[in-house]
């Protein structure tokens, strides 16, 4: 089917586009001629008759451009001479060589001065020999037209005959498909119901899911291994994926986007179950001194040595994530004020008591300080009490640092100033 499809298309193809050279060289210079023609003739009526005196020059460009015209129609008909034209009975020289009187006599009319009887007669006598070659050409120019619409309509008879091949093989191949089907539909149809399954839940991001075939022998059997092979490493990347959006790179811990979600998440929990939730919002205190002191990469290890201090340090089902540089924050659910102040003196107490080890081979101290706000159910948003815990830090932080203050001391006393305390 394909081979017959190729095969006719390229016949129609180079039917069409021999058609179309044909009309393009052989018709352009017919339907020129016929237009400089008549601009000929218009030429010799205004030096006759209206005396214009321009016109000898203007009749000289016309006659060259007639000859060029005259020479590529030659050059055409010469190199289609091999196809029978429909206007085969007009003779391309003969024409040339009536065009040539016809252009001896309107010259011979110039000779005499304009709009006097002389002109006039010769430029009747120049009427009478450039109507005949007008004649030949429109003649010629029709006949082509005819030749034109002869091939076209050859051109359709190829493509039914293509049509009808194409046709003939299609129901050639609807037969051979049934009798295959008959043949190998059972062995062939299940496996692909099932890899169009395992396709659809793979889609649906259901990394789980594996195909299952009884013959895994064949090409069917092969690509639904390759399929559960694919979906295996999909499953890991996508679980990597999903973990790197939400944790931090370099802590392992919950990130900023992480720690929205799981906030959200908890505050709506808190208000259907009508329980307490505590945050807590830890700071390294001097934190920049450790990076200009002993590098940055001494700096990354001492993050990552708080944070996996402080996940042995809090409960299972407490979240601590990296608010951003230094910055930490726990969620406590099902947390009041006091289990949240002793939680966050207890991780305070971890930190002071913990000797970081440098990569240079010297240990340092690190002390944090920590804010401290609770949230009874329905008592506020999730933002409003980050902003309390936030507050807190920076009283912990402006009173002298290693420390653990509550927002709630701070609604006794009044709101801190707004700019946060130096590093």
């Amino acid at each position: 089917m394909a081979a017959i499809t190729l095969v006719s298309g390229r016949i129609l193809m180079n039917t069409y586009e021999s058609s179309v050279a044909e009309a393009r060289f052989e018709l352009m210079p017919a339907h020129r001629l016929q237009t400089v023609l008549r601009e000929a003739e218009h030429l010799a009526y205004l030096y006759a008759i209206q005396g214009d005196r321009s016109v000898p020059s203007r009749f000289k460009e016309i006659g060259e451009t007639v000859n060029r015209e005259f020479q590529q129609l030659t050059e055409n008909t010469l190199r289609f001479d091999s196809v029978k034209h429909a206007h085969s009975n007009v003779s391309i020289s003969e024409t040339v060589a009536a065009w040539q009187t016809a252009q001896a006599a309107a010259l011979h009319m110039f000779q005499f001065s304009p709009s006097t009887t002389e002109a006039i007669d010769g430029l009747k006598r120049a009427h009478a020999t450039i109507d005949p070659v007008y004649d030949a050409i429109s003649e010629f120019h029709r006949g082509s037209m005819e030749d034109l619409q002869k091939r076209l309509q050859d051109a359709h008879s190829i493509a039914d005959q293509a049509y009808a091949a194409i046709l003939g093989a299609i129901l050639i191949g609807i037969v051979v498909l049934i009798a295959m089907g008959l043949v190998v539909g059972r062995s062939v149809l299940q496996p692909l119901v099932e890899l169009q399954g395992a396709a659809r839940k793979l889609g649906e991001k259901d990394f789980t899911h594996r195909v299952k075939l009884s013959n895994t022998r064949d090409e069917l059997g092969q690509l639904g291994r390759a399929f559960n092979i694919a979906a295996a490493t999909l499953q890991r990347l996508y679980g990597e994926l999903e973990r790197r959006s939400t944790h931090d790179g370099l802590t392992g811990a919950f990130n900023r986007a992480g720690f929205d979600a799981r906030l959200s998440a908890e505050c709506k929990s808190a208000d259907r179950h009508k329980r307490s939730l505590s945050l807590l919002m830890v700071d390294i205190d001097f934190f920049k001194r450790v990076n200009d002191t002993h590098g940055h990469q001494t700096g990354d290890q001492v993050l990552q040595t708080l944070v996996r201090l402080m996940n042995e340090t809090i409960r299972p089902g407490d979240i601590l994530a990296r608010y951003g540089g230094e910055e930490f924050i726990i969620i406590l659910p099902e947390t009041d004020e006091g289990g949240a102040m002793a939680m966050a003196e207890r991780v305070r107490g971890t930190v002071e008591g913990y000797s970081f080890n440098c990569p240079i081979g010297v240990n340092i101290g690190v002390t944090v300080s920590i804010g401290c706000a609770n949230r009874r159910a329905h008592a506020m948003a999730s933002e409003d009490l980050v902003k309390a815990a936030d507050a807190a830090l920076y009283q912990a932080k402006k009173t002298g640092r290693n420390r653990v203050v509550s927002a709630r001391e701070l609604s006794a006393e009044g709101a801190p100033e707004p700019e946060m305390a130096a590093a």
